[in-house]
């Protein structure tokens, strides 16, 4: 079965958003020439168990090292919910609780205290959630041979730290907004309780138990792993400077695994949520963690807690320097998948290989439903046009919208271009994305601000400068 359904697969990528009335299918290979993607890892869970593991493509652009399934990646923002079940293990152990004030472990550096913070204080339920109302969203690393920051001084927005200060500027509890400096904030307590490098208490509490003997969270990475890590690379396909970045903000960003190792973990997640024997943590706590807490909308305890009924899962994505990823796993334990890109444009390609696995391994609700496209004028599509500033607390500080005759081409940040289209005069798709993009015109027509829509919420929200 698995290498009919490997083929299967790597020969059926399709639009994310499909176009009704058009029929296409991609083979892997085409798609990451399309998307720029050296290389790729994937690994498939069926049936409560790893099914399979490949690597395709190349470690860097010049196509020197092909990658396999001991190909390691940098897993990005997948550390996460990695970080956050060695913490509930704490929490079970008794060191930490999920509802004291966070700055109660602390010592060579505290949550600044506000107004905020004596109305709700900062909890570690709160951290793992991203509703604390803490604030820097991710970090950009550090190239080779640039001094490393203590995380005190990441968390103060100090030399050589190249990210700001970590603070909280909304009420915490009240809304979810993501933060690696929440993450961060984790990681200091949990290495001040233990005295050691945070690398070695992960091993011991997670990797080691799950057998991800492929994996490890040191910063920088060290000579053995380097051996047979996939290089990073820029969208327009330039390598990384030094290969990749390091990220001494490890449980936020620091995690190297390969798609196999990061799928035992996964494995692990649904082994603990439905109670079985020898799970890292209680099937209670893992409750918890896929639970969305109060002044939440998408994440539990680490990971996001996605879909309805049998479709229910946990799902987690990652964007560092030269590297995107994705995975999702069935709260039910039957089903799930990972995949790991060594290039910033691999976004798209990544979800095209999700959605492909769903097709195949027959997913139930994955699939969107085709989208009637509605053509424009050329003078239509100039209205939509223009740079759009984004507001606070986005990720990317610039949305483009071009205009080719008829065609609209957009680009988010750093993000690859992608043709998006009308399905009405406000509301519009891309076949390479899950989002929706919505216009707000003015009385003749004319774009004057966008919003960047998750089904029907908002996410990302703009204003069309002159």
């Amino acid at each position: 079965m698995s290498e009919r359904a490997i083929d299967a697969v790597l020969s059926s990528l399709g639009p994310l958003t499909p176009v009704a009335g058009e029929s296409v299918s991609w083979r892997l290979e085409d798609r990451m020439a399309h998307y720029g993607v050296p290389g790729v890892s994937i690994a498939v869970i069926d049936q409560g168990a790893i099914a399979w593991s490949i690597g395709r493509g190349h470690l860097d652009a010049a196509r020197s090292w092909q990658v396999d399934a001991d190909t390691v990646f940098q897993a990005a923002s997948m550390s996460k919910p990695v970080a956050a079940l060695a913490m509930l293990r704490e929490v079970e152990a008794g060191v930490f609780d999920l509802d004291a004030p966070i700055n109660d472990y602390l010592s060579s550096w505290q949550v600044p205290e506000n107004e905020l913070t004596r109305r709700a204080p900062v909890t570690l339920r709160r951290i793992l959630s991203h509703t604390a109302g803490l604030t820097v969203w991710g970090f950009g690393g550090y190239a080779e041979g640039e001094p490393l920051p203590t995380l005190p001084q990441v968390l103060s927005g100090l030399p050589p730290a190249n990210s700001p200060p970590v603070f909280v500027d909304v009420l915490p509890g009240t809304i979810e907004r993501y933060s690696g400096g929440g993450t961060t904030i984790a990681q200091l307590a949990l290495q001040e309780h233990h005295d050691r490098p945070y690398a070695d208490i992960l091993a011991e509490r997670i990797l080691g138990p799950l057998a991800m003997h492929d994996s490890t969270f040191a910063q920088p990475l060290p000579a053995a792993f380097a051996s047979r890590a996939a290089r990073g690379h820029h969208w327009g396909g330039a390598t990384v400077a030094g290969r990749w970045h390091t990220y001494p903000e490890q449980a936020a960003a620091g995690l190297w695994t390969t798609s196999g190792d990061y799928a035992r973990f996964l494995v692990g997640l649904q082994a603990a949520y439905l109670g079985r024997a020898g799970s890292l943590i209680t099937r209670e706590t893992c409750g918890q963690l896929a639970t969305i807490p109060p002044g939440g909308r998408s994440f539990g305890l680490g990971p996001k807690i996605i879909g309805h009924g049998r479709a229910r899962r946990f799902q987690h994505g990652g964007s560092n320097a030269g590297y995107i990823c994705g995975s999702n796993a069935f709260l039910d334990g039957s089903r799930g998948v990972v995949v790991l890109t060594n290039s910033d444009s691999g976004a798209g390609l990544a979800e095209e290989i999700i959605l492909a696995v769903a097709r195949v391994y027959q997913w139930p609700d994955y699939a969107r439903a085709p989208r009637v496209r509605r053509r424009l004028s050329a003078d239509e599509a100039a209205r939509y046009a223009g740079r759009y500033a984004m507001a606070a607390g986005s990720p990317y500080p610039m949305l483009e919208i071009r205009a080719d005759g008829g065609e609209l081409i957009y680009q988010l940040g750093t993000m690859a271009p992608r043709p998006v289209y009308a399905e009405t005069a406000t509301r519009f798709f891309s076949p390479e994305s899950l989002y929706d993009t919505e216009f707000s015109l003015d009385g003749r027509g004319t774009a004057t601000a966008i919003g960047v829509l998750d089904g029907d919420r908002v996410i990302l929200s703009g204003t069309r400068m002159e």
